[in-house]
């Protein structure tokens, strides 16, 4: 697609860093300066007639979008001579939440560091109409100055339907079980789920839907989907507070309904976060880690679940999940 050197828009191609469901990114440097880096995502070609329109709502979208823990969109654009859109993004650099894991689970401090911010992230793009569905621990970037939520690639906005046309666009392992039930998950609640899961991962080092090597995409749909219909509410364990406890596992119920909402989460966690002492700081300070770019090709490959999926074990049919706020004490 594209090459060392090569130009698109005012960015120099420097080298590929990764390639996903929805585009290739790469890093990039200003065509009048070295020392501006950036990340350049170049989303794939679609024959869906709106594309274009949706890309440009998306993006809109996703460029008011101002946290800490969200990559920031500095721009966007489109490659006519290539016939390419792309994103230009700025370039988060640190340890990935999945590199991080591969050492063990994180202490409870650091996980409430991390996953603070995470959270308010989130709300704050829940409040402005966009959902990311697609949280996985290789979309988690831990840099100096904190976590940093990477790759809203696929990020649906409220105003603007279905971003994904028929289907849902995911990594297997962290879509919700409303989805193999056939259902139209969602979207915030997609988010929800998906946060709840990494969190219970980060505390155990486990993840609870792991995939074989091998499989083919039928084959993988078809394992996973029948681990989430039998699989309940996730718990940590007993070395996690109770609060925790009952966050998580109303987070990765199957109901989407009984789901609490994204501000829930985050005020639950800042508040078992406050009554440690602690603050919500760079969760990768200190640590003698790999720096890694933020988006190394991930084998936990974003693909499409048919929609609706035929459902494993359950009545033929789809439903409309809805998202409710729910009180936790």
């Amino acid at each position: 697609m594209l090459k060392t050197g090569d130009r698109i828009g005012d960015w120099i191609i420097e080298s590929p860093l990764g390639e996903g469901g929805m585009g290739a990114v790469f890093r990039v440097h200003s065509a009048l300066s070295e020392r501006v880096d950036a990340a350049l995502k170049v989303m794939k070609p679609s024959l869906e007639p709106d594309a274009r329109a949706r890309f440009v709502r998306e993006a809109e979208a996703l460029s008011a979008l101002r946290h800490p823990a969200i990559v920031r969109v500095m721009g966007f654009s489109e490659d006519t001579r290539r016939g390419l859109l792309y994103l230009v993004m700025e370039l988060a650099e640190g340890e990935t939440l999945k590199r991080r894991l591969e050492r063990g689970p994180m202490p409870l401090p650091e996980a409430l560091a991390t996953f603070v911010p995470l959270a308010g992230g989130l709300e704050h793009a829940h409040a402005e109409g966009i959902s990311h569905r697609d949280l996985k621990p290789s979309n988690i970037v831990l840099t100096p100055d904190g976590p940093c939520l990477v790759d809203f690639g696929i990020a649906a906005a409220a105003q603007s339907g279905d971003l994904t046309g028929k289907g849902h666009l995911g990594t297997l392992s962290y879509l919700p079980p409303e989805v193999f039930r056939g259902e139209r998950a969602e979207p915030r609640s997609i988010d929800v789920y998906g946060l709840g899961l990494l969190l219970n991962e980060a505390l155990t080092a486990v993840h609870p839907f792991p995939l074989e090597a091998g499989l083919t995409p039928a084959a993988a749909l078809a394992t996973v989907g029948m681990r989430k219909l039998q699989q309940p509410a996730l718990d940590p364990g007993e070395t996690a507070p109770e609060p925790l406890r009952k966050l998580i596992r109303a987070a990765t119920s199957p109901d989407p309904r009984t789901r609490p909402d994204m501000a829930l989460m985050h005020r639950v966690l800042a508040s078992l976060l406050e009554r440690r002492g602690g603050a919500a700081a760079p969760a990768a300070a200190g640590a003698e880690s790999p720096r890694v770019p933020a988006w190394s090709p991930p084998p936990d490959r974003t693909m499409r679940v048919p929609d609706p999926v035929s459902p494993i074990g359950s009545r033929t049919g789809s439903t409309t999940s809805s998202h409710v706020r729910r009180r936790f004490r």
